[in-house]
């Protein structure tokens, strides 16, 4: 399926380090919780688990995205929330997941090097996007 411009929305990328104790299952449910909500809220995005960080995309109508923002910089189950990238897309990068998931053990020490950094580039946090994108062949987890 083709995207089509959609005036009017925000995309934000952040990523944070995971609360001590967080298991695998608290992922999972985390995860079915957001397709769920997602969908409904015409919402699309990412979630990458190193096992260490959350790195997250979310797309969405602005005052959609800025609620869950919201909740999310709240959730205990993650600390050192980062809001990396935050702006107006016409284009959404995830049309067609309500949440796809990458877990991913080899991104922690690029995500640590990026908290490490006092600024990150536009171009910096376009291409961990990139790269931390689900595989289209293979679909979202």
């Amino acid at each position: 399926p083709c995207a089509l411009p959609m005036p009017g929305l925000r995309q934000i990328f952040y990523m944070s380090r995971v609360a001590d104790g967080l298991a695998e299952r608290d992922v999972k449910a985390v995860l079915a919780l957001s397709r769920r909500n997602n969908r409904m809220l015409d919402v699309t995005g990412s979630l990458t688990f190193t096992g260490r960080h959350f790195v997250q995309t979310l797309e969405g109508r602005p005052e959609v995205v800025e609620s869950l923002l919201a909740r999310i910089t709240h959730d205990t189950r993650h600390h050192d929330m980062r809001l990396m990238l935050d702006r107006a897309v016409t284009l959404r990068s995830y049309p067609l997941w309500s949440m796809g998931l990458l877990y991913n053990l080899d991104f922690s020490d690029d995500i640590e090097t990026m908290f490490a950094a006092p600024v990150a580039s536009t171009g910096v946090c376009t291409e961990m996007m990139r790269r931390l994108k689900p595989d289209t062949v293979m679909g979202a987890l």
